[in-house]
């Protein structure tokens, strides 16, 4: 028994003796070099060069080629510039230079990793216009600038017309106007694109400038379907520059009117951009010709300006929307004017006739004052050769109204006033467009509120037992040689609010002085304004 145990001993001794070891052999003085032992490891590729935030795969090969690696280890000198993981991929971190290795028992290989700054992407391209005119057989120059500017980037922006029979473009930015209509002219570079819309004209004598003005209501949130009738009616009537006022808030009205210019270019092909302020009264102006700045007014928080080249004249154009308290035309009809001692509540004596003391609650709502920058901002813009419009909600009438023939109508009560905007504009030289196509009141009154709105999520009125109407949203301009209104209408539904009453308007020509809302939906409680001025231009 002793002897088999001895021999079963020895047997275990000489197999665990022949057992081949990864990644390193077992030495023995006696036994002859192993043909399969590991004696060097070659790592590819070699040296590597990588970007931060860039990885590679490092390939190991074992010398001889029969040889195990095993158990083989991968380590960085410096992790900090680039790491190692467990399969070879190599990760750069920071710009520098450092080494990897590979080792498996005692046998090393390795490699100089270099890790330099990641190239700078792309994002944009940016071109000095989106919307541009150019004249038939005229060039106008645009400028691409790259988004970082130092992106790395290979050959230069490529330049294109989309219709070379409208407008070309050189590989500089030189457009030529070939033929009256529209195109796009784009920059690439690479995966990278910019484009701007591009209308060519052919001079003319004269031409058409056409200015919508509405109140919005509260940010189109009071109408079912509102953007969508707002979209609708722009589609339609397609003016050069449109005046919109009471967005709740500056974002609001870059989401709407972002998305409102994006769906006109859908359905006309026309491009519009927008401006817009924030403040006391949110306005924003939307137009089809190029903007060429926008400008807050001598710190007035209730208008701003825009100018736009309308095919080589400048405009300046206003978006106003003022202050609705101490609504002072509510006095006489009975009722408060929104500021203590009142609030907008049913006065209690009745009606207050006192010419002087309306006027004096009209003036604590600071209202004049916009009259007041708007005419000396006008006069300086005009001195530049600019032809100056100016569109909003005034929440104030005017003289023009509320004349001796309109003493007993809409509830003045006899009452004859010089409301101040009005009279001050008008003192300055300004003009009312509407009035000066249509000067008598009587026959065309023209209120623009409170509409019936029949889509309406809550009232238009504010005196349910008093005839509320006016007018209170306008458009004024500063007269010129080359420049008058021509047409004047007012836009939205043919009847109006009067003590709680749905009331039917009257016209002398309802096709020629009302434009109805497109597809019967109408976005606001306030009826808006469309004015079609001629424009003279130099031969």
């Amino acid at each position: 028994m002793k002897s088999n145990i001895l021999r079963y001993a020895m047997l275990v001794c000489l197999s665990a003796s022949a057992v081949t070891v990864s990644c390193s052999e077992s030495k023995s003085g006696d036994t002859p070099e192993d043909p399969g032992k590991l004696t060097a490891i070659t790592l590819t590729p070699s040296p590597l060069s990588l970007t931060v935030g860039q990885s590679a795969q490092l390939t190991a090969a074992a010398t001889p080629a029969t040889a195990s690696l095993e158990g083989l280890r991968w380590s960085s000198e410096n992790s900090k510039i680039a790491r190692a993981g467990d399969d070879g991929t190599i990760e750069g971190v920071a710009v520098g230079k450092t080494t990897v290795r590979a080792k498996c028992g005692d046998v090393t290989a390795s490699c100089e990793v270099t890790v330099t700054a990641a190239p700078i992407v792309l994002e944009k391209i940016e071109l000095s216009v989106s919307i541009a005119s150019v004249a038939t057989g005229k060039t106008l120059d645009v400028t691409a600038k790259l988004v970082p500017e130092n992106a790395a980037v290979e050959g230069p922006v490529v330049w294109k017309s989309d219709d070379t029979s409208k407008a070309t473009v050189d590989q500089n930015g030189r457009i030529t106007g070939v033929a009256e209509g529209r195109t796009v002219i784009s920059a690439t570079l690479g995966s990278v694109s910019a484009s701007c819309d591009i209308e060519v004209y052919s001079p003319a004598a004269v031409r058409e400038f056409t200015f919508l003005q509405l109140n919005l209501w509260e940010g189109i949130a009071n109408v079912n379907n509102g953007q969508e009738a707002l979209i609708k009616q722009l589609a339609e009537l397609k003016p050069d520059a449109a005046s919109f006022c009471e967005f709740t808030s500056e974002d609001n009205a870059r989401t709407i009117l972002t998305a409102v210019a994006a769906e006109l270019y859908k359905r006309t092909g026309i491009r519009y951009t927008y401006t817009c302020k924030g403040g006391s009264g949110t306005r924003g102006l939307l137009t089809r010709h190029p903007v060429l700045s926008t400008d807050a007014v001598n710190g007035n928080l209730w208008f701003y300006r825009t100018v736009v080249d309308f095919y080589g004249q400048q405009m300046a154009i206003y978006a106003s929307h003022a202050y609705h308290m101490y609504y002072a035309c509510y006095l006489p009809r009975g009722y408060g004017d929104g500021s203590s001692p009142y609030g907008w509540d049913k006065l209690a004596d009745g009606p207050i006739t006192d010419i002087d003391f309306i006027l004096d609650r009209e003036e604590k709502s600071g209202r004049t004052q916009i009259a007041k920058d708007l005419t000396a901002d006008t006069r300086a813009q005009q001195a530049q050769g600019r032809l100056c419009i100016f569109g909003g909600d005034l929440n104030q009438p005017s003289h023009l109204d509320w004349t001796e023939a309109m003493k007993d109508k809409y509830e003045h009560n006899g009452c004859v006033v010089a409301w101040p905007i009005s009279t001050t504009c008008y003192a300055d030289g300004m003009k009312d467009a509407y009035r000066e196509v249509y000067p008598d009141p009587v026959t065309h009154p023209a209120v623009t509120w409170p509409v019936n709105n029949k889509d309406a999520r809550k009232e238009t009125q504010w005196a349910a037992e008093a005839d509320e109407r006016d007018r209170i949203d306008f458009v004024y301009y500063r007269p010129d040689a080359k420049f008058a209104p021509k047409k004047a209408q007012i836009m939205g539904p043919s009847s109006m609010i009067s003590k709680s009453a749905v009331v039917e308007d009257q016209f002398v020509d309802k096709a020629e002085e009302l434009i109805e809302p497109v597809g019967g939906v109408w976005p606001s409680d306030h009826r808006g304004l469309f004015i079609t001025f001629e424009v003279q231009f130099p031969q």
